[in-house]
């Protein structure tokens, strides 16, 4: 009888635990999301800039033109976000082509014939990679 008392109260216990260890994972502030094969660091706008000048050689000069049509398009898209439109939402759309062909044309200005070469095959390859990630 008292092993048995025991039993229950250590099942009690246990199922306890188990089923509050969610709740304490969730009240965790410090708690990161698993990672996916499809998920990948944030890059901040400096870092894109960064990237940027590096793989096409930007002088100082093109490097600070740029950097206003980086800071343009990421308020942009912030405020796009911030309508919460449905991807399917053709308005959606409309705005991300016309955000995205202002960056364009203000970095064609930017860039020597070499460098937009070099853009648009690294433009191509990102577009490429996301395709077969939206695929798996």
């Amino acid at each position: 009888m008292k092993m048995m008392k025991y039993s229950v109260i250590a099942a009690l216990a246990l199922g306890g635990l188990v089923a509050t260890s969610p709740m304490t994972f969730a009240a965790d502030t410090d708690a990161k999301p698993a990672a996916t094969e499809n998920t990948r660091p944030q890059r901040g706008q400096s870092q894109t800039i960064e990237a940027m000048t590096k793989a096409l050689s930007l002088t100082d000069a093109q490097a600070k033109e740029a950097k206003p049509l980086f800071e343009k398009r990421t308020a942009a898209m912030k405020e796009l976000r911030a309508k919460n439109l449905d991807r399917t939402d053709p308005t959606r759309a409309t705005e991300l082509k016309k955000i995205q062909k202002d960056f364009t044309d203000g970095m064609n200005k930017i860039l020597t014939a070499d460098q937009k070469t070099k853009w648009e095959a690294a433009r191509k390859a990102a577009t490429e990679r996301a395709r077969t990630r939206t695929r798996q």
